[in-house]
């Protein structure tokens, strides 16, 4: 029998520290993904959805910022619980990330995705306010697909 195979990413390597002991149909089971999936992620293969980190956070209580960024404590504590990075906002920098890699041939490798994620967010943290609720979305959707066009570049 081979050797496990090592994580690409820094992102799967805390997916695998947050699994612990659990076998990984179990955890795969309990985050409503398949074994494939997980072992995608944990390897570095592809970048977890939105849905995937949301469980993470919301079932074993992780911090998104520590899970993509590796600041601050893995899980949460009781006063942390209202500082966690704006779910909405990841969204939207996660679905951009993937429209983008969709339409276009520069395709960012995965082991890079949190890092452009926690960049692309931390800015549109910033400029999030600029906007009137009804077109906040939408523009700051557009403001991430050229800042990943400069991303790379």
């Amino acid at each position: 029998m081979g050797r496990p195979a090592k994580p690409k990413t820094v992102l799967g390597q805390r997916i695998i520290e947050i699994r612990g002991d659990r076998l990984r149909v179990e955890f795969a089971e309990e985050l409503g993904v398949s074994q494939a999936s997980l072992a995608s992620y944990e390897l570095g293969r592809s970048t977890p959805n939105m849905d995937f980190l949301k469980a993470l956070v919301s079932r074993e209580r992780v911090d998104l910022n520590w899970l993509l960024t590796g600041d601050g404590d893995m899980y949460l504590s009781e006063e942390q619980k209202g500082e966690t990075l704006d779910a909405g906002l990841m969204e939207i920098v996660v679905n951009a990330v993937a429209e983008y890699n969709a339409k276009t041939r520069a395709k960012l490798p995965p082991e890079k995705h949190w890092l452009v994620y926690m960049i692309c967010y931390r800015k549109l943290e910033e400029i999030k306010d600029r906007y009137p609720a009804a077109e906040a979305r939408a523009r700051l959707r557009e403001e991430l697909l050229d800042l990943l066009k400069l991303a790379t570049m």
